[in-house]
Protein backbone atom coordinates (compact mmCIF):
# COMPACT_ATOMS: atom_id res chain seq x y z
CA UNK A 1 0.00 0.00 0.00
CA UNK A 2 2.85 2.40 0.83
CA UNK A 3 4.30 1.89 -2.64
CA UNK A 4 0.94 2.71 -4.20
CA UNK A 5 0.55 5.89 -2.13
CA UNK A 6 4.07 7.04 -2.98
CA UNK A 7 3.44 6.27 -6.67
CA UNK A 8 0.26 8.34 -6.66
CA UNK A 9 1.98 11.25 -4.85
CA UNK A 10 4.86 11.20 -7.32
CA UNK A 11 2.46 11.06 -10.25
CA UNK A 12 0.48 14.06 -8.96
CA UNK A 13 3.65 16.08 -8.35
CA UNK A 14 4.98 15.37 -11.83
CA UNK A 15 1.59 16.04 -13.38
CA UNK A 16 1.34 19.46 -11.72
CA UNK A 17 4.75 20.48 -13.10
CA UNK A 18 3.58 19.62 -16.61
CA UNK A 19 0.11 21.14 -16.39
CA UNK A 20 0.88 24.44 -14.59
CA UNK A 21 2.62 26.09 -17.63
CA UNK A 22 -0.37 25.24 -19.82
CA UNK A 23 -2.88 26.57 -17.28
CA UNK A 24 -0.98 29.83 -16.72
CA UNK A 25 -0.56 30.32 -20.47
CA UNK A 26 -4.30 29.90 -21.04
CA UNK A 27 -5.03 32.25 -18.14
CA UNK A 28 -2.77 34.94 -19.63
CA UNK A 29 -4.27 34.41 -23.09
CA UNK A 30 -7.78 34.92 -21.68
CA UNK A 31 -6.63 38.04 -19.81
CA UNK A 32 -5.20 39.42 -23.06
CA UNK A 33 -8.44 38.76 -24.93
CA UNK A 34 -10.53 40.40 -22.22
CA UNK A 35 -8.27 43.46 -22.18
CA UNK A 36 -8.34 43.71 -25.98
CA UNK A 37 -12.13 43.39 -25.93
CA UNK A 38 -12.42 46.10 -23.27
CA UNK A 39 -10.16 48.44 -25.26
CA UNK A 40 -12.16 47.91 -28.45
CA UNK A 41 -15.42 48.55 -26.62
CA UNK A 42 -14.05 51.73 -25.03
CA UNK A 43 -12.98 53.08 -28.42
CA UNK A 44 -16.44 52.54 -29.88
CA UNK A 45 -18.68 53.16 -26.86
CA UNK A 46 -18.34 56.90 -26.45
CA UNK A 47 -18.64 59.42 -29.26
CA UNK A 48 -16.33 61.81 -27.42
CA UNK A 49 -13.49 59.27 -27.63
CA UNK A 50 -13.16 59.70 -31.41
CA UNK A 51 -11.60 63.17 -31.05
CA UNK A 52 -9.29 62.03 -28.23
CA UNK A 53 -8.10 59.00 -30.19
CA UNK A 54 -7.55 61.08 -33.32
CA UNK A 55 -5.45 63.58 -31.39
CA UNK A 56 -3.36 60.81 -29.84
CA UNK A 57 -2.71 59.24 -33.24
CA UNK A 58 -1.64 62.64 -34.57
CA UNK A 59 0.71 63.04 -31.60
CA UNK A 60 2.21 59.59 -32.26
CA UNK A 61 2.75 60.44 -35.93
CA UNK A 62 4.46 63.68 -34.91
CA UNK A 63 6.65 61.77 -32.44
CA UNK A 64 7.75 59.43 -35.25
CA UNK A 65 8.46 62.36 -37.55
CA UNK A 66 10.62 63.89 -34.84
CA UNK A 67 12.64 60.66 -34.49
CA UNK A 68 13.10 60.65 -38.27
CA UNK A 69 14.42 64.22 -38.10
CA UNK A 70 11.66 65.69 -40.26
CA UNK A 71 10.19 68.01 -37.61
CA UNK A 72 11.08 69.68 -34.31
CA UNK A 73 10.07 68.51 -30.84
CA UNK A 74 7.83 71.52 -30.26
CA UNK A 75 4.36 70.51 -29.08
CA UNK A 76 5.17 66.79 -28.89
CA UNK A 77 4.16 64.87 -25.77
CA UNK A 78 6.81 62.87 -23.94
CA UNK A 79 7.09 59.13 -24.44
CA UNK A 80 4.99 58.03 -21.45
CA UNK A 81 2.05 60.16 -22.63
CA UNK A 82 2.08 58.74 -26.15
CA UNK A 83 -0.71 56.26 -27.01
CA UNK A 84 -1.89 56.25 -23.41
CA UNK A 85 -5.65 56.42 -23.87
CA UNK A 86 -6.52 54.54 -20.67
CA UNK A 87 -3.44 55.50 -18.65
CA UNK A 88 -2.60 51.83 -18.09
CA UNK A 89 0.50 51.70 -20.26
CA UNK A 90 -1.16 49.64 -23.01
CA UNK A 91 -0.67 51.03 -26.52
CA UNK A 92 -2.69 48.36 -28.32
CA UNK A 93 -1.99 44.80 -29.35
CA UNK A 94 0.03 42.81 -31.85
CA UNK A 95 -1.75 40.24 -34.02
CA UNK A 96 0.16 37.49 -35.87
CA UNK A 97 -2.39 35.18 -37.57
CA UNK A 98 0.07 32.52 -38.81
CA UNK A 99 1.06 31.62 -35.23
CA UNK A 100 -2.33 32.42 -33.68
CA UNK A 101 -0.96 35.15 -31.43
CA UNK A 102 -2.57 38.27 -30.00
CA UNK A 103 -0.44 39.99 -27.37
CA UNK A 104 -0.75 43.36 -25.66
CA UNK A 105 1.83 46.08 -26.41
CA UNK A 106 3.11 48.06 -23.43
CA UNK A 107 5.41 51.07 -23.08
CA UNK A 108 9.02 50.09 -22.41
CA UNK A 109 10.90 46.82 -22.17
CA UNK A 110 11.74 46.36 -18.48
CA UNK A 111 11.28 42.93 -16.88
CA UNK A 112 7.98 43.83 -15.23
CA UNK A 113 6.56 44.91 -18.59
CA UNK A 114 7.78 41.85 -20.49
CA UNK A 115 6.24 39.62 -17.83
CA UNK A 116 2.84 40.95 -18.97
CA UNK A 117 3.21 41.02 -22.76
CA UNK A 118 5.19 42.65 -25.56
CA UNK A 119 7.16 45.83 -24.94
CA UNK A 120 7.81 48.77 -27.25
CA UNK A 121 11.49 49.66 -27.38
CA UNK A 122 11.77 53.28 -26.31
CA UNK A 123 13.53 55.62 -28.74
CA UNK A 124 12.20 53.65 -31.70
CA UNK A 125 9.16 54.71 -33.72
CA UNK A 126 5.72 54.21 -32.19
CA UNK A 127 3.58 51.44 -33.75
CA UNK A 128 1.52 53.74 -35.96
CA UNK A 129 3.70 53.59 -39.05
CA UNK A 130 4.71 56.51 -41.23
CA UNK A 131 7.38 57.32 -43.80
CA UNK A 132 10.87 56.87 -42.34
CA UNK A 133 9.73 54.96 -39.27
CA UNK A 134 10.98 51.77 -37.62
CA UNK A 135 9.08 50.39 -34.64
CA UNK A 136 10.70 47.67 -32.51
CA UNK A 137 8.58 45.35 -30.36
CA UNK A 138 10.12 42.77 -28.07
CA UNK A 139 8.85 39.91 -25.92
CA UNK A 140 10.24 36.93 -24.06
CA UNK A 141 10.51 33.31 -25.19
CA UNK A 142 10.43 30.39 -22.78
CA UNK A 143 8.33 31.90 -20.00
CA UNK A 144 6.37 29.34 -18.01
CA UNK A 145 3.52 31.82 -17.56
CA UNK A 146 2.73 32.65 -21.20
CA UNK A 147 3.59 31.83 -24.79
CA UNK A 148 4.64 35.40 -25.72
CA UNK A 149 7.11 35.15 -28.68
CA UNK A 150 7.81 31.40 -28.35
CA UNK A 151 6.53 30.75 -31.88
CA UNK A 152 8.16 33.76 -33.55
CA UNK A 153 10.76 31.40 -35.04
CA UNK A 154 7.98 29.76 -37.08
CA UNK A 155 7.38 32.89 -39.16
CA UNK A 156 8.51 32.94 -42.77
CA UNK A 157 8.95 35.52 -45.48
CA UNK A 158 5.64 37.01 -46.58
CA UNK A 159 3.73 36.25 -43.36
CA UNK A 160 1.59 39.16 -42.17
CA UNK A 161 1.44 40.75 -38.73
CA UNK A 162 -0.22 43.92 -37.52
CA UNK A 163 -0.07 46.44 -34.71
CA UNK A 164 -3.70 47.14 -33.82
CA UNK A 165 -3.85 50.64 -32.32
CA UNK A 166 -7.07 52.48 -31.47
CA UNK A 167 -9.11 50.48 -33.96
CA UNK A 168 -6.57 50.90 -36.79
CA UNK A 169 -4.44 48.08 -38.20
CA UNK A 170 -0.87 48.79 -39.29
CA UNK A 171 -0.03 45.70 -41.32
CA UNK A 172 3.48 44.48 -42.14
CA UNK A 173 4.79 41.59 -44.23
CA UNK A 174 7.83 39.64 -43.06
CA UNK A 175 10.72 40.73 -45.27
CA UNK A 176 13.65 38.97 -43.60
CA UNK A 177 14.66 37.05 -40.48
CA UNK A 178 18.08 37.13 -38.85
CA UNK A 179 19.88 36.00 -35.70
CA UNK A 180 22.32 38.48 -34.16
CA UNK A 181 24.25 39.11 -30.96
CA UNK A 182 22.51 41.39 -28.41
CA UNK A 183 24.84 44.29 -29.19
CA UNK A 184 24.28 44.09 -32.97
CA UNK A 185 21.53 46.68 -33.48
CA UNK A 186 22.34 48.23 -36.85
CA UNK A 187 19.32 46.60 -38.51
CA UNK A 188 16.99 48.35 -36.06
CA UNK A 189 17.83 51.80 -37.39
CA UNK A 190 15.36 53.90 -39.38
CA UNK A 191 15.76 53.55 -43.14
CA UNK A 192 14.80 56.83 -44.85
CA UNK A 193 11.60 56.53 -46.85
CA UNK A 194 10.62 53.11 -45.44
CA UNK A 195 7.94 52.10 -42.93
CA UNK A 196 9.25 49.11 -40.96
CA UNK A 197 8.53 47.09 -37.84
CA UNK A 198 10.83 44.52 -36.20
CA UNK A 199 9.85 41.84 -33.69
CA UNK A 200 12.61 40.75 -31.31
CA UNK A 201 13.01 37.80 -28.94
CA UNK A 202 15.81 35.77 -27.39
CA UNK A 203 17.20 32.66 -29.08
CA UNK A 204 18.10 29.76 -29.09
CA UNK A 205 15.18 28.63 -27.00
CA UNK A 206 16.30 28.12 -23.39
CA UNK A 207 19.82 29.51 -23.99
CA UNK A 208 18.98 33.08 -25.04
CA UNK A 209 22.46 34.36 -25.86
CA UNK A 210 21.41 35.70 -29.29
CA UNK A 211 18.48 37.71 -30.61
CA UNK A 212 16.00 36.64 -33.26
CA UNK A 213 14.90 39.60 -35.39
CA UNK A 214 11.85 39.38 -37.65
CA UNK A 215 11.85 42.40 -39.96
CA UNK A 216 8.57 43.51 -41.52
CA UNK A 217 7.84 46.18 -44.10
CA UNK A 218 4.51 48.02 -44.37
CA UNK A 219 2.06 46.55 -46.85
CA UNK A 220 -1.36 47.41 -48.25
CA UNK A 221 -2.46 43.83 -47.64
CA UNK A 222 -5.07 43.16 -44.97
CA UNK A 223 -5.13 40.49 -42.33
CA UNK A 224 -7.46 37.58 -43.07
CA UNK A 225 -11.04 38.58 -42.29
CA UNK A 226 -11.33 35.97 -39.56
CA UNK A 227 -8.42 37.59 -37.71
CA UNK A 228 -10.02 41.03 -37.65
CA UNK A 229 -13.02 39.93 -35.58
CA UNK A 230 -13.25 41.40 -32.10
CA UNK A 231 -11.66 39.33 -29.36
CA UNK A 232 -15.01 39.47 -27.60
CA UNK A 233 -16.61 37.51 -30.44
CA UNK A 234 -13.74 35.01 -30.34
CA UNK A 235 -14.43 34.39 -26.66
CA UNK A 236 -18.02 33.41 -27.47
CA UNK A 237 -16.93 30.41 -29.52
CA UNK A 238 -17.29 27.02 -27.84
CA UNK A 239 -14.03 25.38 -26.86
CA UNK A 240 -14.46 22.78 -29.62
CA UNK A 241 -14.38 25.57 -32.24
CA UNK A 242 -11.48 27.58 -30.80
CA UNK A 243 -8.85 25.10 -31.95
CA UNK A 244 -6.07 23.42 -29.96
CA UNK A 245 -2.63 24.44 -31.18
CA UNK A 246 0.19 21.93 -30.75
CA UNK A 247 2.98 24.02 -29.24
CA UNK A 248 5.45 24.11 -26.38
CA UNK A 249 2.58 24.44 -23.91
CA UNK A 250 0.23 21.75 -25.20
CA UNK A 251 2.89 19.07 -25.75
CA UNK A 252 3.58 18.81 -21.98
CA UNK A 253 -0.17 18.60 -21.40
CA UNK A 254 -0.47 15.66 -23.79
CA UNK A 255 2.57 14.07 -22.17
CA UNK A 256 0.91 14.51 -18.77
CA UNK A 257 -2.15 12.66 -20.00
CA UNK A 258 -0.04 9.75 -21.21
CA UNK A 259 1.83 9.67 -17.90
CA UNK A 260 -1.44 9.52 -15.98
CA UNK A 261 -2.69 6.62 -18.09
CA UNK A 262 0.61 4.77 -17.73
CA UNK A 263 0.69 5.40 -13.96
CA UNK A 264 -2.88 4.18 -13.47
CA UNK A 265 -2.13 1.00 -15.42
CA UNK A 266 1.06 0.48 -13.39
CA UNK A 267 -0.78 0.96 -10.07
CA UNK A 268 -3.62 -1.38 -11.06
CA UNK A 269 -1.22 -4.08 -12.21
CA UNK A 270 0.75 -3.90 -8.97
CA UNK A 271 -2.42 -3.83 -6.88
CA UNK A 272 -3.85 -6.89 -8.60
CA UNK A 273 -0.49 -8.64 -8.33
CA UNK A 274 -0.42 -7.91 -4.60
CA UNK A 275 -3.91 -9.29 -4.13
CA UNK A 276 -3.11 -12.51 -6.00
CA UNK A 277 0.09 -12.93 -4.02
CA UNK A 278 -1.78 -12.62 -0.71
CA UNK A 279 -4.33 -15.26 -1.77
CA UNK A 280 -1.54 -17.73 -2.42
Amino acid sequence: MTIIILSIAGMLAGLSLLVIPFVTDRSNANRNRQTISSMTSAYDRYADNAQILSEQLEQAAAYNACLAGSRSQDGICNYEEQLSFDGGGVMGYLCIPSIDLKILIYHGTDEETLAMGAGHLEETSLPVGGISSHCVLTAHSGLSSMRAFDDLRKLKQGDLFAACIYGHQYVYAVESIEVVLPEETDSLEIIPGEDRMTLVTCTPYGINDHRLLVHGIRTDQKLPEAETADAEEEEKLPISEQGFALNLRTIPLLAAGLIVIAAVIFILINWNYGRRKKRK
